[in-house]
């Protein structure tokens, strides 16, 4: 019987804590927004750091995009390629 409010008042506090975050982060988000004038998509994020990397690296050392050829060994020839890239969407944003 003691467990079972004990349980229930311990939900109850966890539904309070996810609550009280969920409005931490509204709030934050929300100033953010107000500080910068507009809400930041990934491409956004993107431009920055490359804007930020040519003026912080030397060429030679500029972050490469990567792609790597998978082949069994150096004599086979390449069964296909690993790559990372973004694809731009319609709506500006990187997917």
């Amino acid at each position: 019987c003691g467990a079972i409010v004990l349980l229930k008042h311990g939900a109850s506090v966890a539904q309070q804590v996810v609550e009280g975050l969920d409005f931490l982060e509204i709030m934050l988000r929300q100033q953010l927004v107000a500080a910068i004038g507009k809400t930041l998509t990934s491409k956004d994020v993107d431009e920055y750091m490359r804007f930020h990397h040519r003026k912080l690296l030397r060429t030679e050392w500029l972050p490469r995009r990567l792609s790597y050829t998978v082949r069994r060994s150096d004599q086979h020839t390449p069964e296909g390629v690993v790559s990372i890239e973004a694809i731009s969407t319609s709506s500006g944003s990187l997917a």
